[in-house]
């Protein structure tokens, strides 16, 4: 996963799974344009990874897919590029695939895609494709909340009928 990111191989790739309230999926190459939608989901990069399960499948674990062959089969390994995101707890999971990350912002836009409509295969009908991703170490000063700047307002009894009015609508 870091070796591809690192290469920009996810951008411009769409999530091709997306199930509302529980997961998103993306990592497959086919899904870098929309000529080749019939068969998103279906392809990697070639090659799988052993597995490593460990980890909770947690709300907003970051872990490698496995085909739904693989899954039959009782082969755990990983996909060489699919991943997943959990939108919920799912503790029938644990120590089935190989959690490496965890989303610690922004998995509101996440569950937004889950929230779209999909098709039969569980994948979006409108196209949502990841513009950039980079990795960045759990105590970077990026993941800390930005200190707000106080902003000074009026006070209700300061703004006439019309403002007062306006303040209760919005």
């Amino acid at each position: 996963f870091k070796k591809l990111t690192n290469a920009g191989f996810y951008n411009g790739l769409a999530f091709h799974r997306a199930i509302s309230g529980y997961l998103v999926q993306a990592g497959d190459p086919a899904t870098r344009t929309d000529d080749t939608r019939d068969s998103w989901g279906l392809s990697d990069v070639g090659y799988k990874l052993p597995p490593e399960p460990r980890g909770k499948i947690t709300r907003g674990a970051v872990a490698m897919a496995r085909t739904n062959e693989a899954i039959r089969r009782g082969d755990k390994q990983s996909s060489g590029s699919q991943f997943f995101i959990m939108l919920r707890s799912d503790a029938k999971l644990d120590g089935n695939y190989t959690v490496f990350g965890r989303v610690t912002q922004g998995i509101e836009a996440l569950e937004a895609i889950a929230a779209m409509t999909v098709d039969t295969n569980d994948c979006p009908t409108r196209r949502y494709e990841i513009k950039s991703l980079r990795l960045v170490s759990g105590d970077s000063p990026e993941l800390r909340p930005q200190k707000q700047d106080r902003v000074k307002t009026t006070d209700t009894g300061e703004k006439g009928k019309v403002g007062r009015f306006f303040s209760r609508l919005w």
